[in-house]
């Protein structure tokens, strides 16, 4: 199965908002001529428009059938579902493991209701619906979207998400305990991004000072 990207649909909202304010910014001071202005504060509208996406438009959570994907802002955390010890759902929703607690910015908390109310029994994945996905080695997006109702497009709400990550480690859990070994955690630091965010820091200080 290809792998659902959630993320929710306040955070994408806000990060579109911002670009488009910076670019208003940015495009004014060109039409109005103000350049020296542009000089010396357009480095900073970019820091603002790297930092919001960094900070709510590229977190995401991304479910497969072999693991949990954390995209956080400054690394990403693939925890394999047979390390899953529990789902909590706090100031923000936190994946359990015997390792530790890792959070996922993308899917923040509230008071919605909790993951095991989201679906009906009716609605809930089966093992016997997951092997057998696994088995065929068939592309399950839509029936899995329908079934844990995503919107195809990726914009969800943090109560879906927590229910999405939820019911697929019921399911992927319980199916990868039977038929694969332990496998360990991996995390990536987002350097490249981290990068850019420090460049254009230290740009927009120099042009600022200039």
């Amino acid at each position: 199965m290809q792998p659902l990207v959630l993320r929710t649909k306040s955070s994408l909202g806000l990060c579109v908002a911002i670009w488009i304010m910076v670019a208003i910014g940015l495009v004014s001071m060109a039409v109005q001529g103000y350049w020296t202005a542009m000089l010396h504060y357009g480095p900073l509208f970019l820091v603002a428009a790297w930092g919001v996406w960094m900070l709510f438009g590229a977190p995401a959570v991304r479910i497969d059938d072999d693991a949990v994907t954390l995209d956080n802002v400054g690394r990403s955390v693939r925890i394999p579902w047979n390390a899953v010890v529990d789902v909590e759902a706090g100031i923000s929703l936190s994946v359990v493991t015997a390792a530790g607690r890792f959070s996922a910015w993308a899917a923040p908390g509230g008071n919605g209701a909790p993951p095991t109310a989201v679906l009906g029994a009716e609605q809930q994945l089966s093992m016997g619906n997951i092997a057998a996905w696994q088995i065929a080695g068939a592309d399950n997006r839509q029936q899995m979207d329908a079934i844990l109702g995503i919107d195809p497009s990726g914009r969800s709400t943090a109560s879906t998400i927590r229910t999405a990550i939820q019911q697929a480690w019921r399911a992927y859990g319980a199916v990868n305990a039977l038929i694969a070994e332990p496998s360990g955690i991996s995390i990536t630091w987002h350097r490249k991004r981290l990068a850019v965010l420090g460049l254009l820091v230290v740009l927009a200080v120099v042009c600022i000072a200039v």
